[in-house]
């Protein structure tokens, strides 16, 4: 062999041996899982504290139930969580906020049906759907109707009946575009009466209208409500949920007397569109997370409600469905 033929002969076979080795290395990687893309690449977050929207005021189920859960979240996550209130506009105003708010993790909405009712109401625009899904918290059954302790009023028959007959005489308390003031319809639709509507604001305006004298009756909620009922201050006339609940045997569903509604209340997070998935899903990953912490079960047990995490996904499947229901009662009330 000439030398000319022998260099050759020596540069294919390095050729070949680099190609053999950059093989070796692509199956060792492969059989390892790992990859070098960036995606792959945990992400950070968080690196400084997150804040929490609450379009309702301190007080009322929206806002214990956020501080409850951000408790046992901060310590998965490493950061502490700021939970702002942030009332209005039937809540309109916090979930502007958060959908106009940087997509980075840092700013989250939490909210209940509300998101849903004021599209459907005409309040906004968007609902859910104009957000990235996050997950569920838990789902309220006890939505009830209370009278205040000095009410003409004793039994959900007795209410009917001077509705009936009194058309637009009973009070009602309730948050323009929100879930209180689909309750109320749904309530007046079932039992074929006609309410006097009055828009009062969130949970602890409604309570204080009622204790004041203000109005005849609102929505609450049984958990929440603990020291109105055992003081005496506020009476259950009945659950919006369509079956009685373990926690509370004695109180009587709407359905049972007379009147068909089932409605509950899911509690649920949102981020600004764009969000990153792997956002969303370690801060998913925390709010499973406290679920699963039986301290966060016995602090909930207080209100008389218990976690049921939900994955963003199913959490959407959930709403989608809750809209549905939600559109076809307002369509029927508006024909």
């Amino acid at each position: 062999m000439n030398k000319k033929k022998k260099v050759m002969a020596l540069a294919l076979m390095a050729v070949m041996t680099i190609g053999v080795m950059a093989g070796c290395a692509k199956k060792d990687t492969a059989q390892s899982g790992t990859t070098t893309t960036p995606a792959a690449t945990e992400t950070k977050y968080p690196e400084k504290p997150i804040q929490i929207i609450v379009p309702a005021g301190p007080g009322g189920d929206t806002d214990t139930n956020v501080r409850l859960v951000t408790k046992y979240m901060s310590k998965s996550l490493g950061q502490s969580i700021v939970v702002s209130n942030m009332e209005g506009a039937g809540g309109s105003l916090g979930t502007k906020q958060v959908m106009d708010a940087k997509p980075d993790g840092y700013t989250v909405l939490f909210f209940h049906p509300s998101v849903i009712l004021n599209k459907i109401f005409g309040v906004t625009t968007y609902d859910f759907s104009e957000f990235e899904q996050g997950p569920l918290v838990t789902i309220e059954p006890g939505n009830a109707l209370f009278v205040g302790k000095d009410s003409k009023f004793n039994t959900l028959k007795e209410l009917i009946t001077f509705a009936k007959a009194n058309p637009s005489k009973v009070n009602f308390a309730m948050e323009n575009g929100g879930l209180s003031q689909m309750l109320g319809l749904a309530f007046e639709q079932a039992a074929g009466i006609k309410l006097n509507m009055v828009d009062i604001g969130g949970q602890a305006a409604k309570n204080t209208a009622l204790l004041g004298g203000q109005v005849d009756l609102i929505p609450g909620i049984v958990g929440i409500s603990q020291s109105y009922i055992k003081s005496g201050d506020m009476k259950i006339l009945g659950i919006f949920a369509g079956e009685r609940q373990e926690a509370y045997k004695d109180v009587p569903t709407l359905k049972e007397q007379g009147v068909d509604v089932d409605i509950t209340k899911p509690y649920y997070f949102l981020f600004p569109k764009g969000t990153p998935k792997e956002i969303v899903d370690k801060f998913s990953a925390s709010v499973k997370t406290a679920c699963e912490d039986p301290a966060f079960a016995k602090d909930l047990e207080k209100f008389v409600i218990k976690p049921q995490y939900k994955t963003p996904a199913d959490t959407k499947v959930l709403l989608e469905g809750a809209r549905d229901t939600y559109q076809k009662l307002y369509d029927s009330i508006k024909k």
